[in-house]
């Protein structure tokens, strides 16, 4: 994925299945989308961990999370 959809991979709401992402919200699994990547990072903060590791690209992403050292 390029620099700048790096960048922007908390801002952006992309579902590959919309349906599904919907019956998520209703079921109360989901609170709000497009919140989970900036309270990852808040709560992080908090925490007083290193940053989360975003890898994304064009058709998966992953997060690394660590621990306090």
């Amino acid at each position: 994925m390029a620099g700048d959809q790096q960048q922007t991979f908390a801002e952006r709401n992309d579902y590959r299945n919309p349906a599904l992402a919907a019956a998520m919200k209703n079921l109360g699994y989901v609170n709000r989308f497009g919140r989970g990547i900036t309270l990852i990072r808040r709560s992080l903060d908090s925490n007083g961990n290193p940053p989360a590791e975003y890898h994304v690209e064009d058709t998966y992403w992953s997060v690394v999370v660590r621990g306090v050292s």
